[in-house]
């Protein structure tokens, strides 16, 4: 006999149903979604302007998390592939995201665009996915953008607290330090 395949895909969780009507899914992974979305309920209360897409935006940036790397105030700019939060002087109160292949070509090209003033590294993300990982940032992040790719200061260093606050880590998934 025949059986009927119906595919839905919820980002990269794929749900298949048979005639029988029974799931084969991943259900641990659409709990722990679920789990984030909580989470990201709870720390957006202190910013009322957020939206549910940004909440959703959330959830699945820290699934992306839990597959890359995090690196605060990286000492040396030779990354690949990776997602950077950077302040440049002539703009204290903010900080900037951007993905590159190449951290150290980019660092370079933005403070000669800015008339060689420094540019600092607050922290990377090391990710296959770093394109990806940039867009759900910038979603998340959309409540506080500035202009571009520039983001109020505060949020962002909230966000990074968050992150690598030792005491949250299993609450947001394994985050490689």
């Amino acid at each position: 006999m025949k059986q009927l395949y119906v595919l839905e895909e919820h980002d990269s969780n794929l749900i298949v149903l048979n005639q029988n009507n029974q799931i084969e899914s991943r259900l641990d992974k659409l709990k722990e979604l679920r789990k984030q979305i909580d989470l990201q309920i709870e720390f957006f209360t202190n910013y009322p302007d957020v939206n549910y897409r940004q909440i959703i935006a959330g959830a699945i940036l820290f699934q992306l998390l839990e597959k890359a790397k995090v690196i605060k105030e990286p000492e040396h700019f030779d990354f690949k592939n990776c997602v950077y939060f950077g302040r440049h002087f002539a703009y204290p109160s903010l900080v900037k995201i951007g993905h590159t292949s190449n951290l150290k070509k980019r660092v370079a090209s933005l403070e000669s665009e800015n008339y060689n003033i420094e540019f600092e590294i607050v922290a990377i993300i090391i990710s296959d996915e770093h394109a990806k990982l940039e867009k759900y940032l910038h979603i998340y992040f959309a409540y506080c953008r500035k202009q571009g790719e520039w983001f109020s200061e505060k949020p962002i260093f909230d966000f990074l607290s968050l992150i690598f606050d030792k005491s949250k880590r299993l609450t947001i998934g394994q985050i490689a330090l």
